[in-house]
């Protein structure tokens, strides 16, 4: 298992614990199920001052939510 889906399945599991209903997506069924999820939370790796993460996927989610809520 790669060690960001782990990371997932670990804030999936603290997140559920703290009774926050959340879905773990695959980045590549991001845009099948964005049109119906009320929150995106992306981790990332490292996050620079001026907001560019090392998660490469991360900056497609964000604003295919941003897109889809528009």
């Amino acid at each position: 298992m790669p060690a960001d889906a782990d990371a997932s399945l670990r804030t999936h599991a603290v997140l559920t614990a703290a009774g926050i209903p959340c879905t773990v997506v695959l980045d590549s069924a991001v845009a099948y199920i964005m049109d119906r999820v009320d929150l995106v939370v992306v981790g990332s790796e490292a996050v620079v001052e001026s907001g560019v993460s090392r998660q490469h996927s991360a900056r497609t989610i964000c604003l295919l939510a941003l897109n889809i809520r528009a």
